[in-house]
């Protein structure tokens, strides 16, 4: 697509679509494209050419979508697949009932995770004749299982093996093994790497719930997050510098109106002596003892206040 003109993409896609609510370039090359109307979405999936280019056009995996938790001890005992039949007609494409590990035991919870075909998630859904209130979906953070390591998965880590007890080598020892003292690789706390009770899980999991419930991109989520989780010493930006500057005031002063800071050399009460020659003339002589004026201040500094 970056070998078409973007006019003559804008009319292609008018032509097919209408005018869409946005067009973004993703770093693959491909463009994403928001309608707002279903028909003009299956006009465009449909389309297998584009201005003599062939193409082909998809459903964004995420976007089109979301997830809630609904929580109803009245669905206990009933299965995922008649909670999916139940809910289908509420938009609802699939259930995942939570599950949790107690004393090496697996409980599972009333709490059920829906996945909605729609991209804004609904308020409440009505499980047979009990409307449930719908809560927003808050994933936990992308850890990596082989550097443990927030932001990837193993899959694409490209650094070493490490245990998520000790953070040494975890090829020397199974971590179920592992006698060495507790160390955590992310914020170097006495605890595992994959432990709730880490700072640096509790900042990522509070960057997803500011991205999640604001509705915000992750660069302004991780500077909330941060700036709960850290003194305010250290999150001062060069920008809340600035700005705190630009609020004092300042105070400049012109050395044309001060007198009285202005360095100004005594004048001599009396006129000085000057000495006659005998080679002198009269007419030198006559105007050699005539009174002389003091000599004019030039180049007098101007002063400028500095701000406080």
């Amino acid at each position: 697509m970056t070998s078409i003109s973007p006019f003559v993409i804008e009319k292609t896609l008018e032509s097919i679509a209408g005018t869409p609510k946005s067009v973004k370039t993703l770093r693959t090359g491909d463009l994403l494209v928001e309608i707002e109307k279903a028909a003009h979405a299956q006009n465009l999936l449909k389309m297998t050419n584009f201005f003599g280019h062939p193409c082909k056009c998809t459903a964004h995996r995420t976007l089109n979508s979301s997830r809630g938790v609904v929580r109803c001890p009245d669905l206990a005992g009933v299965s995922e697949t008649e909670i999916v039949q139940g809910l289908a007609e509420q938009h609802v494409t699939a259930a995942r009932r939570v599950r949790i590990k107690r004393d090496g035991k697996e409980i599972i919870t009333n709490t059920i995770i829906l996945t909605c075909g729609i991209p804004f998630l609904p308020s409440s859904v009505k499980v047979g004749y009990l409307q449930t209130k719908v809560t927003q979906y808050i994933p936990n953070p992308l850890q990596c299982y082989n550097c443990f390591k927030f932001g990837h998965n193993e899959s694409n880590c490209k650094k070493d093996h490490i245990c998520h007890k000790c953070k040494q080598d975890g090829y020397s020892h199974e971590p179920d093994r592992c006698n060495r003292p507790l160390c955590c690789v992310n914020c170097g706390e006495e605890h595992s790497a994959r432990s709730r009770d880490c700072k640096t899980w509790r900042i990522e999991k509070e960057v997803l719930h500011v991205k999640f419930t604001q509705g915000i991109g992750f660069p302004e989520a991780r500077r909330i997050a941060n700036a709960k989780f850290m003194p305010p010493s250290l999150t001062t930006t060069y920008s809340s510098i600035t700005k705190s500057n630009t609020n004092k005031s300042t105070t400049f002063s012109d050395a044309s109106t001060q007198t009285e800071s202005v360095p100004v050399p005594d004048i001599p009460k009396e006129r000085p002596k000057i000495t006659e020659k005998h080679t002198q003339t009269p007419k030198v002589q006559t105007a050699a003892t005539k009174p002389t004026l003091p000599p004019a201040v030039q180049n007098v500094p101007r002063l400028f206040g500095t701000g406080e």
